[in-house]
Order: C-alpha cells, then structure tokens, then sequence
C-alpha cells in the first residue's frame, strides 16, 4: 500500500519470549530492587501481550520470506524479552540486502540502553544511503 525503500528492525520478534533469559532478568532485577521496570511491565495488558505473540509468529510464517527492500537488522545481546538468536532467524530468512548489527551491553529497549548513540548511528547512516 505505501512504497517502502528500506527497512530498519529493532529487537524484531522471531523467537519471542525466551523463558530461561527473562527468568534470569527476573533475579537480576530482584537482586539490585529495580522494581520500577516491573512497575512498566504490569501495563502492559495480558491480551496486547497474546495478540503481539499471534503476530510475530504470522509474520514469522507468512511474511518474512517477502521482505526484499534492503533491511537493517539490531538487537540487543542481552535482551530479555526476544531472544538474541532472532536477529539471525529474520537475516537468514529476508531475501536481499540486509544487515545484521548486534549491541552486546543492550537489552530490549535498544533505544533507552547505554549503546542507544551506537544504535541512532547505524540507523541514520542505513536510511541515507
């Protein structure tokens, strides 16, 4: 419907949720109180939760294979709520140019994390190519 010329991905959920990462973000966060991020996490509805899953994996099934449009691809390496390993599923999957940028002091919220400028930067550079 709308041309599309290029793609930017972040902490795109091919593999969402992996129990044994987010376990582990649980007692971290436990450990040092940091309660807050739990305050944030309570917001979220359980059916936007559940309708979110319904469509990463219809679009995991359905629509990968036909993004051909050069695509950037950044994920956070210690993000607890799509595992890592997903940036590499959508690589594999995406036909064309494509990128794969990982931050491996980044969790999910790349935006808000300490390499967010690392982030902005590879974007700004990709979209004016």
């Amino acid at each position: 419907r709308f041309p599309i010329r290029r793609l930017v991905l972040l902490s795109a959920a091919a593999i969402y949720i992996s129990p044994v990462r987010f376990m582990r973000d649980l007692v971290d966060r436990m450990r040092t109180h940091d309660w807050e991020h739990w305050q944030r996490v309570k917001r979220v509805p359980l059916p936007a939760a559940v309708q979110f899953m319904k469509l990463a994996r219809f679009a995991k099934r359905h629509e990968l294979n036909r993004i051909s449009v050069p695509t950037l691809i950044i994920q956070g390496r210690q993000d607890q709520i799509v595992h890592p390993r997903s940036a590499r599923y959508i690589y594999n999957r995406i036909q064309g140019e494509k990128e794969l940028l990982y931050v491996p002091k980044s969790r999910h919220l790349l935006c808000l994390e300490p390499e967010a400028a690392e982030v902005f930067q590879a974007v700004r550079r990709f979209l004016t190519q």
